[in-house]
């Protein structure tokens, strides 16, 4: 079932009006399962859409839960500001709570 459902996200993450929900529950989902690698993958991905603050918090927050802050660092600080996008609240936790998790202080 698993390659179905992979088709499937495919095919709804080139519909512009969903591409940007669907990408943000996957990275979501990956965060929930420690992928961070995945999580950047999706966020790489040339869909439909430029990805915005939400979908970059998901993936900082993916980064985070799986101890890899160095790239939970580098989205905040690097890739949000070369997409003109403001951290905010959720970026900062998201951030904290990895190097926490990580005990990187």
């Amino acid at each position: 079932k698993w390659i179905e459902a992979l088709a499937l996200f495919r095919e709804t993450c080139q519909n512009e009006k969903t591409a940007m929900p669907v990408l943000t529950a996957g990275i979501g989902a990956c965060a929930k399962s420690f992928h961070w690698e995945l999580a950047l993958g999706l966020l790489s991905k040339p869909f439909n859409v430029t990805p915005d603050a939400v979908m970059l918090n998901a993936t900082i927050s993916a980064c985070g839960r799986s101890s890899a802050w160095q790239q939970a660092v580098s989205l905040l600080g690097d890739e949000m500001p070369r997409r003109r996008l403001s951290p905010d609240t959720v970026s900062f936790n998201a951030l904290i709570n990895g190097c926490s998790q990580a005990s990187e202080w």
